[in-house]
């Protein structure tokens, strides 16, 4: 037992959640992920689930704006088993978007899109259109990085559209900032192939994308999706040679906040490089690179060490300086090979994460089954009984309540051990009748039978063939000299509150009137293996 968590202390904790989403979509992203990791904690001694979930998905989603996708990857799929726990299909979808992003991040890009494909599955069935607007986004991402970018248009096109129809304003900002992106680096690979004429219209269109991405994300109040919308501009701008415009808007994010964290930083630093290079100011993107080279370090990233050594080597060997070209060069070939390492190491860790979810996915499922169902019949058991008659109010249906006839005797006079035999041999029985009944064990010799329509000669004649199969099976396979029978009490109608006294009362009946026959009237007795004459035919039917 956890501690006692007072109605003031759940609210406190539900408020702060929802102020770390509002951290999450104003760019407010280091405090948020201290304050998640806090909130983490209280959740963790509240015992509370779904506030784990929404702390674990919180952490998740600032360390992938922060840059530290590596440390996300774990609190997007604790949230991902949690959220499903709890029954939250929409947070769930989300969640798996999130690993996806996060898997993509740290260079599994086939893992990241398998993820993507199976959060779009759920989110299209959570039915939340901005859940799916961002699962399609994510899928995406996984088609750009792969450069299939004709076919990541009209996912992303859909992407919008769901946006817009939940009136999510951040998300719409992060999808057109993908367009900008994909239609950029499709006019790249223009402009590196020679064909420059061609590649100004997809670079134009690239830059009205990223303008509207930037008035919506300052129209939320997102300033990470803003600043993100500025520097992509002008990565633009330079592809098109206005390098005194990229200056120009870089400079109006210059002053970046402490809480966007490193990674819109080592953007930022990239993109003013670029543009410096292209004025020919080697020795201001000198500096800049080896800025870049220091975070990335003092991180501990090693994709973004990568990206600095690279970038160090051309800027050196621009300026003629081969010797330290060829030295950053090298530094960049071992770690890539270390970035290497790290990807074989991240593959197993997901690997062995699978491995460990798809074993509390069957200890789970074992626990469900036990559960909800009887361990010696293996029918499902009351509680599964009880969920059933919660779900049927206001639509007529017919129960059975089924009596083994002394079955006290067959324990005294054939053993406990038999008895049990005899409870496992009706359980299969009940289970064989078919799909037009439902068959659960009450407890001792007890059952339930459960048709889920109102036609009550149609349940009457199932539970005579019932009575009979019982009847007529060889028991002597269980026992010598041994005869099993059963009484049922049948009643229809819409409330189980009326149905199961009504059930019950028709069962004593039957006990009281000899066993061994179904009664459905609280008149008269439906059948007897006794009458000559069934009441069907003597036109009284049950009722």
């Amino acid at each position: 037992m956890g501690p006692a968590v007072s109605d003031g202390d759940q609210q406190d904790l539900n408020t702060s959640l929802a102020e770390g989403w509002v951290k999450a979509r104003t760019g407010q992203w280091q405090n948020g992920l201290a304050d998640a990791q806090r909130l983490f904690v209280i959740a963790q001694e509240q015992l509370d689930d779904w506030a784990l979930a929404e702390s674990m998905l919180l952490i998740a989603w600032f360390s992938l704006q922060m840059g530290h996708a590596s440390d996300g990857i774990e609190s997007a799929d604790g949230a991902k088993r949690l959220y499903l726990r709890c029954g939250d299909r929409a947070k769930h979808a989300f969640s798996a978007s999130v690993q996806a992003w996060l898997l993509m991040e740290i260079g599994l890009i086939d893992e990241g899109f398998a993820e993507s494909q199976t959060a779009l599955t759920l989110a299209e069935a959570a039915g939340d259109a901005k859940t799916l607007a961002f699962a399609l986004h994510t899928k995406a991402i996984a088609l750009t990085l792969t450069r299939q970018h004709e076919l990541a248009l009209p996912v992303l096109k859909r992407a919008l559209e769901a946006a817009e129809r939940a009136e999510d304003l951040a998300t719409m900002s992060l999808i057109n900032n993908s367009f900008g992106y994909s239609y950029g680096a499709k006019g790249d690979v223009m402009l590196d192939s020679g064909l420059a004429e061609e590649s100004r219209p997809l670079i134009d269109t690239s830059i009205a994308y990223f303008i509207t991405a930037a008035e919506q994300a300052q129209a939320c109040g997102d300033i990470g999706y803003f600043v993100t919308s500025v520097i992509n501009r002008a990565e633009s701008e330079t592809l098109l040679d206005q390098v005194p415009r990229a200056l120009e808007l870089l400079d109006t994010v210059s002053h970046l906040p402490p809480s966007l964290g490193p990674r819109s930083e080592a953007h930022y630093i990239y993109t003013r490089a670029q543009a410096q290079l292209r004025l020919g100011q080697t020795e201001e993107a000198l500096g800049l690179c080896e800025r870049a080279l220091e975070l990335a370090q003092r991180a501990n990233h090693l994709d973004n060490q990568v990206n600095a050594f690279r970038r160090l080597s051309e800027v050196y060997e621009m300026m003629g300086n081969y010797e330290l070209a060829l030295h950053n060069h090298r530094k960049l070939y071992a770690a890539y090979h270390q970035q290497m390492g790290v990807l074989t190491q991240r593959r197993a860790q997901m690997s062995e994460m699978r491995l460990e979810n798809a074993r509390l996915r069957t200890v789970a499922e074992q626990f469900e089954q036990l559960a909800t169902h009887d361990a010696l019949t293996d029918l499902p058991n009351r509680r599964s009984f009880d969920a059933i008659l919660a779900g049927m109010v206001g639509s007529t249906f017919a129960i059975g309540i089924l009596d083994l006839d002394h079955f006290k005797l067959v324990n005294d006079r054939h053993s406990h051990g038999v008895g049990d035999d005899v409870l496992r041999r009706t359980g299969a029985l009940l289970a064989a009748q078919g799909e037009h009944l439902t068959a659960f064990r009450l407890g001792g010799e007890e059952f339930a039978l459960v048709f889920a329509h109102g036609d009550v000669e149609q349940a009457w004649q199932s539970c005579e063939q019932v009575r009979t199969v019982l009847q007529s099976f060889d028991w002597n396979q269980v026992a010598k000299g041994l005869h099993v029978t059963c009484s049922i009490g049948l009643a229809v109608g819409e409330a189980p509150d009326e149905i199961m006294p009504a059930a019950d009362r028709r069962l004593y009946r039957a006990k009281a009137a000899g066993r061994n026959q179904v009664v459905a009237h609280d008149l008269e007795m439906v059948s007897s293996p006794m009458a000559s004459l069934a009441p069907l035919e003597r036109g009284s039917p049950p009722s």
